[in-house]
């Protein structure tokens, strides 16, 4: 399982690295949200946290559309459907593949937003895990719902419609950590939506998996 799981995150790393479009997508459309927002939301308002995973949810949708799309035009993604390799393994390629490119982005764009927002941490392990595990719903989700409706003529706008309401839980676990990252004194450590957000992390990491793999028996 780990020869294949690596095997398919490095092929398409290869591809994208001779692409570069994916990087290109990540880059440019953060960059344009955490500017717009940064000029129409006032200091004194605060909602930096919501823009932040916003932006990631929007991205992220953007992302994994794009990718798994065009895996569908060059016929890439029929040839592993019908390969040996358990769906659930392609699945968790998949995830591994979005979170390097989201890792490579981060060293250039959150700083950007912390510029932006004219923001300050002193907890930045705490930041870091928030981030990771934040993401790692967020993708997972993401790959599951673009792969459920990827035959579908409306396959775009279908995904995200599925993708918010089943995200809702997570966003605001993570906003709420978020929150206390940067107001610390304001507000106790908020332990229940941390528990929620690596809950629901695990849960649709796993669940997907799971699904695809009788998917595809069935």
């Amino acid at each position: 399982m780990y020869s294949h799981i690596y095997s398919l995150v490095k092929k398409d790393l290869i591809i994208e690295w001779r692409d570069k479009s994916l990087l290109i997508l990540i880059l440019t459309t953060t960059f344009l949200f955490f500017f717009i927002f940064s000029l129409a939301l006032d200091d004194s308002i605060g909602g930096e946290e919501g823009v932040l995973w916003i932006v990631l949810l929007i991205t992220i949708a953007l992302m994994t559309q794009k990718h798994l799309v065009r895996e569908t035009e060059n016929r890439s993604w029929d040839g592993l459907y019908l390969s040996p390799v358990d769906p659930g393994v392609v699945f968790i390629s998949k995830c591994i593949f979005y979170m390097i490119f989201l890792a490579l982005a981060d060293f250039l764009l959150i700083p950007l937003y912390f510029v932006f927002f004219h923001l300050t941490i002193s907890k930045y392990v705490l930041f870091i895990f928030i981030m990771l595990i934040g993401k790692i719903g967020i993708v997972a989700v993401s790959v599951f719902m673009t792969t459920l409706t990827i035959g579908n003529r409306v396959k775009e706008f279908l995904s995200i419609l599925l993708q918010i309401p089943i995200l809702i839980p997570l966003l605001i676990a993570e906003i709420q950590l978020t929150k206390y990252i940067f107001n610390p004194e304001l507000m106790n450590f908020p332990t229940i939506w941390l528990v929620l957000s690596i809950g629901f992390s695990v849960l649709f990491t796993m669940l997907p998996m799971l699904l695809l793999s009788l998917m595809k028996e069935v």
